[in-house]
């Protein structure tokens, strides 16, 4: 485990009256198990995701919504085939029925979110300030301590996907007691989002020449 930030950040003091940035400055410090991968990955990715909405970036949440209205319809199914059907065995061709649809509709669930999520844990909605769709994904090392960020878009529909890694130690970004060094990574973060806008922008005039 690489070596982390030692000095640990003050916890916050709530004053009557704050500004709004005073109020984001202010938020509660994150603190994790730095033995604990998933809980070191999950809270970068949270953190992150907050960076881009910052940044103008909105989250399409439209693959959410299509996975809470198979979800609904999964529960519709399996409560109609507990409550709805019958006793068993008169109704055993209804509950088979609907043990096949709740299936599928599971199955359909899990390949839609491999085809347009995968991996990644936050894909922007395009905006007039930011055209491009850009899905943020993200890779945790164990053994070595390091956590990827890839950054990764298309300027047009079938054309060749703009790709930006970032490699970083976690001991860069979290102090030895646990807690998120929010300012260091916003800052990180921050310039990293910048250099890949401007080779998105590169990428586009090169097509429109």
């Amino acid at each position: 485990m690489p070596k982390a930030t030692s000095k640990a950040p003050p916890k916050n003091v709530k004053r009557i009256s704050a500004s709004k940035d005073e109020e984001e400055q202010e938020q509660e410090p994150v603190k994790v198990s730095l033995y604990d991968g998933g809980a070191v990955k999950n809270a970068m990715d949270e953190y992150i995701s907050e960076i881009f909405t910052k940044a103008g970036y909105d989250q399409d949440v439209s693959i959410s919504n299509v996975r809470i209205l198979f979800g609904f319809l999964a529960i519709v199914i399996a409560l109609y085939a507990q409550f709805g059907m019958g006793k068993l065995p008169d109704a055993w061709w209804g509950i088979f029925l609907c043990i096949a649809a709740y299936t599928i509709i599971t199955l359909a669930v899990n390949v839609y979110s491999s085809m347009y999520e995968g991996d990644a844990f936050l894909i922007s909605q395009p905006s007039k300030t930011h055209p491009f769709v850009i899905r943020v994904s993200s890779m945790f090392n164990r053994k070595q301590g390091s956590y990827t960020l890839q950054l990764e878009t298309s300027t047009e529909p079938g054309n060749k996907k703009i790709q930006k890694n970032l490699t970083c130690s976690i001991g860069e970004f979290f102090h030895s007691d646990g807690y998120l060094a929010a300012e260091a990574l916003s800052k990180e973060i921050s310039s990293f989002l910048s250099e890949y806008e401007v080779l998105l922008q590169s990428g586009a005039e090169k097509k429109t020449k």
